[in-house]
């Protein structure tokens, strides 16, 4: 909810980059998913960053890299697995 007000629904971007379908953007948050998650605990929601629970930051990140096909398990993403996540252009 509190994302797709710029992201958009489907996170097709609005007023926000793209998040899903869009792997070039999200390598721009470095070479990892814990660079996106880093940059959403940091920085989102833009009018109140860090301001949700790490649990809910971590399903977004975890649904925004499934959604592009990046990651699926075995694990859940974590704090601590995420710098093993590798995200590509």
């Amino acid at each position: 909810q509190r994302c797709a007000g710029c992201h958009g629904p489907n996170g097709e971007g609005i007023t926000a980059p793209a998040l899903i379908g869009s792997k070039q953007a999200l390598a721009t948050y470095g070479k990892n998913a814990g660079g996106i998650l880093n940059f959403a605990k940091t920085f989102m929601p833009a009018n109140a960053p860090a301001s949700i629970p790490e649990a809910d930051y971590l399903a977004v990140v975890a649904f925004i890299l499934k959604e592009n096909s990046m990651y699926n398990g075995p694990q859940p993403l974590t704090s601590a697995n995420a710098a093993s996540v590798p995200v590509s252009k």
